[in-house]
C-alpha cells in the first residue's frame, strides 16, 4: 500500500495514470490528486482511508473512477471530481459531509455520462457556478439520485439532453444543500441551517436537445436570480409526475 506521506499521490500534466487494487491511507493531504483537466486517469478497485483531505481529488475530465472504497475522510469529501468523470460502483462510508460527492463547477459534461445512485448517500453537490451539458451530449441521472447545488450561483445548464427518469419509489431530487430531509446533513452543520427559497439557481434548458425528460423529478428551494426553478429557452423538455416547490419566484419559466 501507499501509506503515511506528508503529501499526496499526484499525476503530472496530460497523464493517463492507472492506479488499481491499491491501499492508500493516512496521507496528510489527498489520497490521490489528479491536478489537470487534460488528464485521463483510471482509478479502479482501490481502498482509500483516513487521508487528511479528499480521498480522490481529480479535475481530469477523462477520469474513470470505479469500484473504489473510500472511508473515514473526516476533514473533507471522499470524492471531488470533474463532472465528466465515468463513475460506477464506488463505496463511500464514514466520510465528511454524509458521503456526498463534490463536483468541480464551471466544467462541462462533454461525453454521454450517467450519474449513478448508490454511491455514498447518492448526493452530488457543487458550488459557485454551473455544470454544463454540451450540445449533442446526454447526461442521465439515475433514479434515487439527489442533487444539491450549494449556493445561489450554482445551477445545471443544459444545451444538450438531460434524461432524469425517476420512479415513484425512487424520484430524482434537486434541492438545497441545507435540506436534510433527503440525502441527510450534506453541509455537515448538524441541522443548524434550514433550507429556503432561492438557495440555488435553477435547471436552465437553452436550446436543449430533443429527448430531454424529467419524470418523477422534485425541484425545491430554487429560483435565485429570478428565473424560476426550471427555466426553459427555445427548449421543449417533457416534465411529468414532478414536484416543483419552494421557489423564490416562478416554478417554471418558459
Amino acid at each position: 500500500g501507499l501509506t503515511e506521506s506528508s503529501n499526496w499521490l499526484v499525476s503530472s500534466w496530460a497523464t493517463s495514470v492507472t492506479v488499481q487494487n491499491s491501499t492508500i491511507a493516512r496521507h496528510a493531504r489527498s489520497g490521490i490528486f489528479i491536478e489537470h483537466a487534460s488528464s485521463s486517469p483510471t482509478l479502479t478497485g482501490n481502498t482509500l482511508s483516513a487521508n487528511g483531505d479528499v480521498g480522490i481529488n481529480s479535475v481530469g475530465a477523462g477520469s474513470t473512477i470505479t469500484t473504489n472504497t473510500l472511508t473515514t475522510h473526516l476533514n473533507n469529501y471522499g470524492l471531488f471530481l470533474h463532472p465528466n468523470s465515468l463513475l460506477s460502483a464506488n463505496t463511500l462510508t464514514g466520510n465528511r459531509y454524509n458521503d456526498a460527492i463534490l463536483f468541480y463547477a464551471g466544467q462541462a459534461v462533454s461525453a454521454n455520462r450517467t450519474w449513478p445512485a448508490g454511491q455514498g448517500s447518492s448526493v452530488y453537490t457543487w458550488s459557485g457556478s454551473y455544470i454544463y451539458v454540451n450540445d449533442g451530449v446526454t447526461l442521465t441521472i439515475a433514479p434515487g439520485v439527489i442533487l444539491k447545488p450549494a449556493d445561489p450561483n450554482s445551477y445545471l445548464y443544459i444545451p444538450g439532453t438531460l434524461l432524469a427518469d425517476g420512479t415513484e419509489t425512487a424520484p430524482i431530487t434537486f434541492t438545497s444543500l441545507k435540506d436534510d430531509t433527503v440525502g441527510g446533513d450534506t453541509n455537515g452543520d448538524g441541522g443548524a441551517s434550514l433550507p429556503a427559497p432561492g438557495d440555488w439557481r435553477h435547471l436552465y434548458f437553452e436550446g436543449a436537445d430533443a429527448g430531454t425528460l424529467l419524470d418523477y423529478v422534485t425541484v425545491r428551494y430554487a429560483g435565485a436570480t429570478g428565473n424560476g426553478g426550471i427555466y426553459t429557452y427555445a427548449s421543449s423538455p417533457i416534465i411529468t409526475n414532478g414536484e416543483i416547490s419552494e421557489s423564490s419566484n416562478h416554478g417554471i419559466r418558459a
